[in-house]
């Protein structure tokens, strides 16, 4: 049977403060580094009309609407299911810290 595989996706903004702070002392680096392995799905979303028109900020605004995003920054943990699904494990929304990550 084959270790299941996890995937963190990190939906935020260029506009949110948290996410900035997030992404300087890399908090989800930190957290996905150790047992087990968990590889980071980078979602950087549209914030305002003008960014819709950048299509990679399009498409994750898009699918932080199908994950039920409602404010930034989302972190969800998946694990990836052999029939090709996934299941949300937990979420975390605005700031957190490393040690309530790993509580999670």
């Amino acid at each position: 049977m084959p270790a299941p595989t996890f995937r963190l996706l990190r939906f935020s903004t260029d506009h949110c403060a948290i996410c900035k702070a997030q992404k300087r002392t890399l908090l989800v680096e930190r957290f996905c580094d150790g047992p087990p392995r968990v590889s980071i799905v980078e979602q950087l979303c549209a914030a305002d009309d003008d960014e819709m028109l950048v299509p990679e900020k399009a498409a994750a605004y898009k699918l932080s609407d199908e994950y039920g995003v409602t404010m930034y920054p989302t972190l969800i943990v998946e694990a990836k299911l052999d029939g090709g699904g996934s299941v949300e494990l937990c979420r975390a929304e605005g700031g957190v810290s490393l040690k309530q990550l790993t509580k999670m």
